[in-house]
């Protein structure tokens, strides 16, 4: 279900969640809750620098930008490397660890490892997110 409440009683996902971005976010965008927090249902564009870190990750192929949905958190506990509650392992003070439900390979598909990106907070349901209405239906909203 995810720390913003976004699924079925099951544990399983929303059928948005099955084809939209959306992304597990560290602390500085979720927010300080381990539930509900300030970050749920907000839209982030992501847009490749061509930079990474050289010890974890490969970067990205090009710079396109996606549009990503909060909907889970990336909890510092046995995240402290990417999602600490401040500056991680990298130097960064955000992370945005995203999320393939069916592993249909959306995301592998990017060829995205790990790259650096900048953000900034967008409407949703552009850029592959999910729609604000789509996130209606999630317990935090």
């Amino acid at each position: 279900m995810g720390a913003c409440g976004c699924g079925t009683g099951d544990q399983a996902p929303f059928s948005w969640q099955w084809n939209d971005y959306t992304a597990a976010a560290g602390p500085s965008i979720f927010g300080s809750a381990t539930w509900c927090g300030t970050g749920c249902g907000k839209c982030y564009k992501l847009t490749p620098t061509n930079g990474y870190s050289p010890t974890g990750g490969q970067g990205a192929p090009n710079n396109n930008s996606i549009v990503v949905m909060v909907t889970n958190l990336c909890p510092p506990s046995g995240n402290e490397q990417w999602c600490p509650s401040g500056t991680n392992s990298y130097g960064y003070g955000a992370h945005f660890d995203l999320m393939d439900h069916n592993m249909n390979g959306k995301i592998s598909q990017l060829g995205w490892n790990n790259p650096e990106v900048t953000y900034q907070q967008v409407s949703c349901g552009s850029g592959g997110s999910p729609s604000s209405s789509d996130y209606s239906q999630c317990k935090c909203k």
